[in-house]
């Protein structure tokens, strides 16, 4: 995948180094940091669990597109223990992946400027966590409560969204077993695309970019 950058979230007991990657998607050598994008949108998505930021290689470019005098800017991030970002974690919830949105909304809004207008676009489980950063108080979300102007929830599983009680003990096996967590996941994620004519050209290598991610991960797993 490309180059990323860090959003820091702590360290472990042991002092390792927790962040989650992300990416601009539509960056161009114009731009920089001090960019604002006064008129355009600012789009933030996440894909589903056990899946990749590149999961919006094309809805992304997309999204980024000038519908209104302004292109949009969009960005792409991992999940915790996903992808480029850090393995060490050892809370998968839907809060806590909640709290890391906000971190990273908190953190492009201090670059790009309060008059940022985020649209925020989840898939499978971070349409869950979407869903809860909606419901946060103004005392948690600060000038986020103004700046969020829309959410697109692609397959939410909102009504009975995974308690923390089982699904924390679930994701560890999923994604912490090396040998077999992954291959199971890796039989029930190629199930997406089961429809050869509606599958993307590039499915092969995804799913061996996927399945490679999730194993590096399990490699650095405490």
């Amino acid at each position: 995948m490309a180059a990323f950058h860090k959003l820091p979230l702590g360290h472990t007991t042991k002092n390792q180094e927790l962040f989650l990657a992300y990416e601009q998607i539509n960056k161009t050598s114009t731009d920089n940091n001090n960019n604002n994008n006064i008129n355009g949108l600012t789009y933030v998505c996440l894909p589903g669990l056990g899946d990749l930021r590149n999961q919006y290689r094309f809805l992304g470019p997309l999204l980024a597109k000038d519908q209104h005098g302004q292109p949009n800017i969009v960005y792409a991030a991992d999940l915790r223990g996903h992808g480029d970002s850090s393995p060490h974690f050892d809370d998968y919830s839907v809060n806590a992946g909640a709290q890391d949105i906000i971190a990273l909304l908190k953190k492009l809004s201090q670059e790009h400027g309060k008059q940022q207008r985020f649209v925020l676009v989840g898939n499978s489980f971070s349409a869950v966590t979407i869903s809860v950063v909606l419901g946060r108080d103004l005392a948690t979300l600060g000038d986020l409560k103004d700046q969020i102007v829309g959410a697109v929830l692609i397959a939410p599983f909102v009504k009975n969204y995974p308690a923390d009680k089982w699904f924390r003990p679930l994701s560890h096996v999923l994604f912490g077993a090396r040998w077999w967590g992954v291959p199971l996941w890796m039989s029930y994620w190629k199930s997406f695309f089961m429809d050869a004519d509606q599958s993307p050209a590039d499915y092969h290598t995804r799913a061996a970019e996927v399945a490679s991610k999730l194993l590096s991960q399990g490699d650095s797993s405490p």
